[in-house]
């Protein structure tokens, strides 16, 4: 009997491994690009994922930074968001890993343990090109230089002109 009920628990358990790595997805991202209005940039990543019915993403990892993965019950998409600093926001690929309920309480357990991570439900790729920060001189000093040099060369001329005797 207690050999049944080992082989039994055994199978519950590599069926849920196996859900894990049977979902397929795709997806699509965008991030705000205007650096010159923002104090920070958002990201946004729309993805679908096709999991069986016990296996439904929760949660996303980024770097140690956990953020919540919202369904759309809608479209049936699911987007995970977050916004960060301008200065700190810069281009390159981002790995963000998703994990149901389960597997983002292993994901605690091991990063409070200090062991290696549990493989996600799913990994997104994001790369993410640098905002536009504007241009390396603004407008305002541009005038102000203009204004400056406009402003010398009448003053210079005023004086020549009033210093010549006729």
């Amino acid at each position: 009997m207690k050999v049944l009920s080992i082989c039994v628990l055994v199978a519950i358990v590599c069926t849920f491994a196996d859900a894990a790595s049977t979902c397929k997805m795709t997806s699509s991202s965008y991030s705000a690009n205007d650096g010159t209005v923002l104090t920070e940039v958002a990201h946004l990543i729309t993805f679908t994922a096709e999991c069986p019915p016990n296996v439904l993403p929760a949660f996303a990892n980024l770097n140690g930074r956990t953020l919540a993965v919202v369904r759309d019950d809608v479209t049936k998409k699911y987007q995970v968001s977050w916004t960060q600093e301008l200065a700190k926001s810069s281009s390159g690929s981002y790995e963000i890993t998703v994990f149901d309920d389960e597997g983002f309480q292993q994901l605690r357990k091991a990063q409070r343990a200090g062991e290696r991570e549990p493989k996600p439900l799913l990994s997104l790729s994001y790369s993410h090109s640098s905002p536009y920060r504007g241009p390396f001189v603004q407008n305002e000093f541009a005038a102000l230089l203009g204004l400056l040099v406009l402003s010398y060369v009448a003053i210079s001329y005023r004086f020549k002109i009033t210093s010549k005797q006729i």
